[in-house]
């Protein structure tokens, strides 16, 4: 059932998708689509057996659906495989050692924005599903690839995402498993484990941005009253801070480090015993802050805003809040938190927000089916579920699959700096994000409870 893919192939058709400069807004009129148009030109020039046999349709205004139709022999449920085309912003570009849409290949690495956030997603599904046509396979069950435009914006204000899903949805479509973007078997440096482990992410947080802001008439700064508006919004910013969301446990985390706190030493042993005694485990997610998001819903003040210039006094002091949201919490619960904190002083509006997702079951075929192939793939390998901090795609998918997963062949064991300056993925075992995919539609059809 394996297939060894070539890294530096692999490698290469990921740079061509590189050279694409499919940056995403919030405001999509905003956007310029002809990268996203210039990508899936590439795409069907790149995969020619993809775009011969799979039904391919632009959804909206560049969102890409592939039908891959199955011979209808397996029981079991659809599948669909989704990434992201589109990018965050570079920033400065002298602060790239390569230009950032280069798709550089030098020391042994590849570089430039989208190489591991998450156009090797894109590359992994599509090198997978040609490379099944080449043997001349067909599923026993219908496959679906689906790329949005707006993930780095949450959707903004036209979601790609959302949108195939309803597409799918209106069809009738009910899918046994979704896989969007995520991490493969590998060591896990930020838990101090050195041996392969595999978190098959089964939920994720979710997300919400307020601003809260105080108008005032402006002015002259030459005659400034005693009333400041930018002190009193401060004042509101650290008072948020001050009010931060209890820790607590959720039973994916709990469920995690009962799984892998035998690799952590002492730390883990506490860890895992976190439902019998968390006033052990506040001193540990105390001091670390990445393991603090996985125990409370965060709250981090990220803007402010004032005047334009220094001699005016502001007519308005705002500032913006991101919070990520611990399963359990709400969207409408989190304002109703705010305006709590802020009792009165200024205005509160919610700019963005989406509820955590739903719990993804474990005990589908779905997910059982995915967890079979990492312990083929990788003997010993230790899996268990596990809990996104930040956000993704899928959460758009719970209406037509109570099994969205976000996991996926390639070991992040290298931080290859998504969103930041150098982004890049290693080039050697870049193959096994393919063939992840590839073992994975084949096993699927005639896997069983």
């Amino acid at each position: 059932m394996g297939k060894q893919f070539d890294d530096l192939a692999c490698a290469n058709h990921l740079a061509g998708m590189v050279h694409f400069a499919t940056v995403s807004n919030a405001k999509s009129d905003l956007m310029d689509f002809e990268p996203f148009y210039g990508l899936h030109a590439y795409l069907e020039k790149t995969y020619p057996l993809v775009h011969k046999h799979l039904k391919r349709e632009v959804i909206g205004r560049a969102a890409l659906l592939y039908t891959w139709k199955g011979t209808g022999k397996s029981a079991n449920l659809p599948v669909m495989f989704t990434a992201h085309q589109d990018v965050v912003p570079v920033g400065d570009p002298a602060g790239w050692t390569y230009p950032p849409y280069s798709g550089t290949i030098a020391d042994g690495r590849l570089w430039g924005r989208g190489t591991g956030d998450c156009k090797s997603n894109i590359m992994a599904h599509l090198e997978a599903v040609e490379a099944l046509l080449e043997e001349g396979f067909t599923p026993d069950y219908d496959v679906y690839l689906g790329y949005g435009w707006n993930e780095e914006v949450m959707g903004g204000d036209d979601n790609s995402a959302a949108a195939l899903c309803q597409t799918l949805k209106d069809r009738g479509v009910t899918l046994g498993l979704l896989i969007d973007e995520g991490r493969g078997p590998g060591p896990d440096p930020m838990s101090g484990i050195s041996e392969p482990v595999e978190g098959i992410s089964t939920c994720e947080k979710g997300y919400a941005d307020v601003k809260v802001f105080i108008r005032d008439k402006g002015g002259h700064s030459m005659a400034p009253t005693d009333k400041c508006i930018i002190a009193d919004i401060g004042e509101i910013a650290r008072d948020l801070v001050n009010s931060q969301y209890p820790y607590r446990v959720v039973e994916t985390v709990a469920e995690e480090y009962k799984a892998k706190g035998h690799l952590m030493g002492e730390t883990g042993r506490i860890l895992a015993n976190m439902e019998k005694d968390f006033d052990a485990v506040l001193p540990l997610i105390k001091e670390n802050p990445f393991l603090a998001a996985m125990f409370h819903t965060t709250t981090a003040v990220t803007m402010c805003a004032g005047s334009a210039q220094a001699n005016i006094l502001p007519a308005e002091a705002s500032i913006t809040v991101n919070f990520r949201l611990l399963p359990g919490d709400t969207v409408e619960g989190l304002l109703e938190h705010v305006r709590e904190v802020v009792k009165g002083r200024a205005e509160v509006e919610l700019l963005k927000g989406v509820d955590p997702s739903p719990q993804s079951r474990t005990d589908s075929v779905g997910y059982l089916c995915v967890k079979a192939l990492y312990e083929e793939m990788v003997p010993g390998v230790l899996v268990y579920p596990s809990m996104v901090p930040g956000g993704t795609d899928a959460k758009n998918y719970h209406p037509i699959c109570d099994t969205v997963l976000r996991c996926g062949g390639f070991s992040m064991g290298e931080d290859g700096g998504a969103h930041n300056y150098n982004e890049h993925v290693v080039i050697e075992g870049l193959g096994k994000g393919p063939e992840f995919f590839y073992r994975l539609m084949k096993k699927y059809g005639t896997f069983t409870l």
